[in-house]
C-alpha cells in the first residue's frame, strides 16, 4: 500500500483510469492530480479558482475535463497540462454535487 501526498485541502473525488494505471483525484485546493500508480508520481492542473468536485478522462484519454464551483468546466491537455475554459450550464450539464454527468460527451459540454 502506497499514501499518496499533495493536495493541500480535502479530496472530493478520485478516479481511476480504465487500464488501472493512472488515477485522478480532484480537491479543495483548487486543483486536479493525475497519478501514475506505477512511478507514485504526480502531476498538478491548476486553473480553478474554488474547490474542484469532480474529473474524468476523456474516452481517448487525450484530455481530463474538470468541473469546479467556481462556475467553469476546464478541458486540459494530458500532454502539456494547459486548459481551456468552458462555460457552466447549471442544472444541465451537473449533477446537485457539481460531478460532471459521465452520460454526456465532453464534446457537448465545451463545444468541441
Amino acid at each position: 500500500m502506497h499514501i499518496y501526498e499533495g493536495h493541500l485541502n480535502s479530496v472530493y473525488t478520485i478516479s481511476l483510469n480504465s487500464d488501472g494505471k493512472k488515477l485522478l483525484s480532484t480537491s479543495g485546493d483548487k486543483t486536479v492530480k493525475e497519478w501514475d500508480l506505477e512511478s507514485k508520481s504526480a502531476v498538478t492542473y491548476l486553473g480553478h479558482k474554488a474547490n474542484v468536485f469532480s474529473a474524468i478522462y476523456s474516452e481517448d484519454f487525450k484530455n481530463i475535463y474538470s468541473s469546479s464551483e467556481d462556475s467553469t468546466i476546464r478541458k486540459w491537455s494530458v500532454n502539456n497540462s494547459l486548459s481551456r475554459e468552458c462555460s457552466w450550464e447549471k442544472g444541465r450539464r451537473f449533477d446537485s454535487d457539481h460531478r460532471i454527468h459521465r452520460k454526456l460527451r465532453p464534446r457537448m459540454i465545451c463545444g468541441v
